[in-house]
């Protein structure tokens, strides 16, 4: 059973229950206004629960991603007070809509008594919608996050370090190994951190920003030595780096995207990358120039921007911004992230 399926069918067996729920705590007095036995109530009793499926999906729709995943408590606390009291006096209006009028007349005592019933069952449907309507939003945020990071934890450990670049960064150790020990053995070291940043920490939710980017040092290093002089490279770390934390691997796709369509040993070629954190706001801006490429020799195997973008989605919803223009001649990537 697919992904999708086992999610309508749990929408289903929620409404049954939502729908069901008033007659399993309705008292005994109540079987006479019964909505089988009563056109008016019958009415009443369907446009209850049309409201009650709008508000729920308003709810899990637009007021759950937000203000309350946005931590805006006190304007989703003012909009459920008024959602109740609208669902509350507003089926009686719009029945009487539709069917005639009750001649007025006193309350008799069952209908004094009933009322509290009555009050009580509609906070009991609020309740109980906007607790499901909410348990259900979290479940899947956190079923796409889960998947999201398990799918992208596969490609990480096979794009990030992929068998190209390790080919071509032991062939260039090797060259350089001939002429300068030192050089290589700090160059094995970056390699070594990258590969275990790669295997080990990226596994975890979050990581040190200071660790990140001690990533991506890493890997432009280790592109630098395979580069021809003409590729000109501007790397620019500025602000408090320890103090926050970040996704892993967030950020090394516009990186490598830039390396991969931005370099061509036989043209000049330019890749300015710029972090910046102020205050607890993180900026990245990721510029190269469009060369020409050999597309049947470009990795097919990267995580991707794309990718990249639904991460940045799940995980900093209404926490980011992400502009990427592209002109003749350039690809460039402005990224700001609102850290915790």
């Amino acid at each position: 059973m697919n992904s999708k399926l086992k999610t309508v069918l749990l929408h289903i067996l929620i409404w049954v229950v939502l729908i069901c729920l008033p007659f399993y705590f309705t008292s005994k007095t109540l079987i006479d206004f019964h909505p089988a036995k009563d056109f008016h109530a019958l009415i009443h009793f369907i446009i209850s629960n049309i409201l009650l499926i709008i508000v729920f999906y308003v709810n899990y729709f637009f007021l759950i991603p937000k203000l309350l995943f946005q931590k805006k408590y006190m304007l989703y606390f003012v909009i459920c007070i008024f959602l109740f009291f609208f669902l509350f006096k507003s089926p009686m209006w719009i029945t009487d809509l539709f069917t005639p009028r009750r001649p007025m007349m006193r309350p008799d005592e069952n209908a004094v008594k009933m009322f509290p019933m009555l009050f009580s069952n509609s906070i009991l449907m609020y309740i109980s919608v906007f607790v499901s309507s909410i348990a259900l939003r979290m479940n899947s945020r956190l079923q796409q996050i889960e998947n999201f990071k398990y799918n992208t934890q596969l490609n990480n450990l096979r794009a990030q370090i992929n068998p190209h670049f390790l080919f071509n960064t032991l062939n260039s150790i090797y060259s350089v190994t001939i002429k300068k020990a030192p050089e290589a053995a700090d160059m094995v070291e970056k390699l070594a951190e990258m590969m275990r940043f790669t295997l080990k920490e990226s596994q975890s939710d979050f990581v040190s920003l200071q660790n990140e980017i001690t990533y991506i040092q890493n890997y432009i290093e280790l592109q630098k030595i395979r580069l021809d002089d003409n590729v000109k490279i501007w790397f620019h770390v500025e602000g408090d780096l320890k103090s926050f934390r970040i996704a892993p691997l967030l950020l090394i796709p516009f990186v490598e995207n830039a390396f991969k369509y931005g370099v061509n040993s036989e043209e000049d070629s330019k890749i300015d990358i710029q972090i910046k954190v102020q205050k607890n706001v993180l900026m990245v801006f990721v510029q190269n120039n469009k060369v020409s490429l050999d597309h049947s020799m470009i990795e097919k195997n990267g995580v991707g921007i794309e990718n990249t973008l639904k991460r940045l989605d799940l995980i900093y919803p209404h926490q980011h911004q992400c502009a990427i223009t592209e002109t003749e001649n350039e690809f460039t990537v402005n990224l700001t992230i609102t850290l915790s």
